[in-house]
């Protein structure tokens, strides 16, 4: 059964959302506000997080946004739930993460039909890749882990996020925009130069020679790319 959080401050629309999302056979969790999720959140893995966006205290943009720079829960389905209707408002919720944004008033029939889909989704990403390894190292997406001769390397979330995106398209040349306009999904604050940084730090802890890199190879006037021999 999946296992579901809903953050909503006001106990109607909370209960409304709870008693179709039960109904849908999803167990059902709640939190009133952002601190008490993070706490939830913290003590349980939840497979979607239904989330509103006025919050008291901290709203729910900077929640998406705490949630999305946890190395161990930056894939959590979030979908939105909120009075604001804008386009920019849509348009902030999806550069911030969320995989889908539903504006009140909303069909309940509508919403659980979102949250299964997304919850589809995210199933068949894991499938499809929860583990890849390439020469003595593996990473296991599923948690956020890389190991290098059987022995846990700590990789932070942008350079984990580097790791992934340069491994999921073996081969394919990534310009620095690219990789930065990537990686800016997670980490806002990122520039351009920090990507060479990033990419020094990954080889440093997974070629046998950094200065001679087998894996991410420089494309010299380009960027970078991933080579598994």
């Amino acid at each position: 059964m999946k296992r579901l959080l809903v953050v909503e401050d006001e106990k109607d629309i909370s209960e409304m959302i709870v008693y179709h999302l039960s109904s849908a056979g999803y167990k059902v969790e709640t939190a009133y506000d952002a601190d008490q999720a993070c706490a939830v959140i913290d003590e349980a893995a939840f497979d979607l997080v239904v989330l509103d966006v006025l919050l008291p205290g901290m709203t729910g943009w900077e929640l998406c946004r705490k949630i999305r720079a946890d190395a161990s829960k930056a894939s959590l389905p979030i979908i939105f739930v909120s009075a604001l209707s804008s386009e920019a408002d849509r348009i902030r919720g999806f550069d911030l993460g969320c995989d889908d944004y539903l504006m009140k008033p909303f069909s309940p029939r509508e919403m659980v039909s979102r949250v299964r889909a997304i919850l589809r989704r995210a199933e068949n990403r894991t499938r499809e890749r929860t583990r890849f390894g390439f020469g003595p190292v593996t990473i296991d997406f599923l948690h956020h882990r890389v190991t290098l001769h059987g022995k846990t390397v700590h990789f932070t979330q942008s350079e984990f996020q580097l790791l992934y995106i340069l491994t999921n398209e073996a081969n394919r040349v990534f310009s620095r925009e690219e990789l930065l306009t990537l990686m800016r999904e997670n980490d806002s604050e990122l520039e351009l130069g920090n990507i060479d940084v990033h990419v020094h730090r990954v080889r440093q802890k997974i070629e046998l020679d950094p200065e001679k890199p087998r894996y991410i190879q420089t494309v010299w006037g380009v960027g970078y790319r991933f080579v598994n021999d």
